[in-house]
C-alpha cells in the first residue's frame, strides 16, 4: 500500500475533516517530518510499519487517547511519557506553571501536590533554581514521573503518600505548594475518550469536585513556611464557590482566582501572610 493510500483510508475511517492524526500517527511512528510525508505519498510503506500502523489507528477508532497509543506528550517545549496511570497533560496547566515560576527564586522549596506525570515539577525544576518536592497517591504516577524527572535531568524528590502526609511526616515546609488536584464532580459529564481511559483517582473528587481542596486547605498550615503562595488549576465552575471556601481556611489571606487564556476561571492563588504581592 502506498503511503498516501494509507493516510486516506485512515482520514475516511475518522471521518473528520478537521484531524490530523493520521499523519501524526505516521509521523510519531516514523520520526518522518510533516513534510517529508508529502514527499513519499506515493512511496509503498513497509509491510512492518503497515501493520504497527493499523494496530495504532484501531486503538484510536476504539476511542483510546492518541497519547496514549504514542506514549508521550509534550508540555512546556518538553517530551513527557504518559501512560494510562497519569493524566495526559494539558496546555491550560501550562499558564499556571508560567504564573507559578513568576513567584519563585533560587532556594525556594516548592511542592507539587498530586503530580501526575510530573509534568508541573519537572518543568519547574528545569526551568528555576528550586528545591522541588512532588507527591502522589499513585505509585505507578511516581514511577512515571520519576522517569521523566531522570529524562529532563530534573531535580525533583518524589513523595508517594495522599496529599500532604509525606511532606508532613518529614517536617518540610515550603514556601510555594502548587497542585492540580482532581477537581471533577463525578456527575459531570466528559468526553469518553477521557472517562474511559485516564485515571478516575486523578479525575474526580467528592463533594462536587472540591473535596481535595479542602483536605489540602486544611492540612497547609501544618507545611507551609511563614510566608508561603497556594497555586491551584481548578475547574472553569469553580472560581465562585472559592471566593466563599478560601476565606474560611485563610481569613486574613489575600487571594485572587484567575482566568486562562480562554476567559475561563482556571487558578487559584492564595498568598498566606503576605502584604503586598
Amino acid at each position: 500500500m502506498l503511503l498516501g493510500e494509507l493516510l486516506k483510508h485512515a482520514h475516511d475511517l475518522i471521518d473528520d475533516p478537521h484531524t490530523n492524526i493520521p499523519e501524526r500517527l505516521y509521523e510519531d511512528l516514523t520520526g518522518d517530518a510533516y513534510y517529508q510525508l508529502l514527499l513519499k505519498r506515493e512511496e509503498p510503506v513497509e509491510e512492518a510499519l503497515l501493520i504497527q500502523y493499523k494496530d495504532y489507528l484501531d486503538r484510536y477508532l476504539k476511542g483510546e487517547p492518541y497519547q496514549y497509543i504514542i506514549g508521550k506528550e509534550y508540555f512546556y517545549g518538553r517530551e513527557f511519557d504518559v501512560n494510562p496511570s497519569v493524566l495526559i497533560p494539558r496546555y491550560e496547566t501550562e499558564e499556571l506553571v508560567e504564573k507559578v515560576l513568576s513567584y519563585i527564586k533560587p532556594g525556594m522549596v516548592v511542592a507539587d501536590i498530586g503530580t501526575g506525570s510530573g509534568a508541573i515539577a519537572v518543568t519547574l525544576a528545569c526551568e528555576s533554581k528550586a528545591n522541588l518536592y512532588a507527591v502522589d497517591i499513585s505509585k505507578g504516577a511516581i514511577d512515571t514521573a520519576s522517569k521523566n524527572a531522570k529524562k529532563h535531568e530534573a531535580s525533583v524528590t518524589f513523595l508517594e503518600g495522599d496529599l500532604l502526609q509525606p511532606l508532613i511526616d518529614q517536617n518540610i515546609r515550603v514556601d510555594i505548594l502548587v497542585s492540580n488536584p482532581p477537581y471533577i464532580d463525578y456527575d459531570e459529564v466528559l468526553d469518553p475518550r477521557v472517562v474511559d481511559h485516564e485515571p478516575h483517582l486523578a479525575l474526580f473528587a467528592d463533594d462536587h469536585g472540591y473535596a481535595c481542596y479542602e483536605n489540602i486547605f486544611k492540612q497547609a498550615p501544618s507545611i507551609l513556611k511563614e510566608k508561603a503562595i497556594l497555586a491551584f488549576e481548578i475547574g472553569y465552575n469553580q472560581g465562585e464557590r472559592m471566593k466563599h471556601l478560601v476565606p474560611l481556611y485563610f481569613p486574613d489571606d489575600t487571594f485572587e482566582v484567575i482566568k486562562d487564556i480562554n476567559g475561563k476561571d482556571r487558578m487559584l492563588f492564595i498568598y498566606h501572610n503576605y502584604e503586598n504581592i
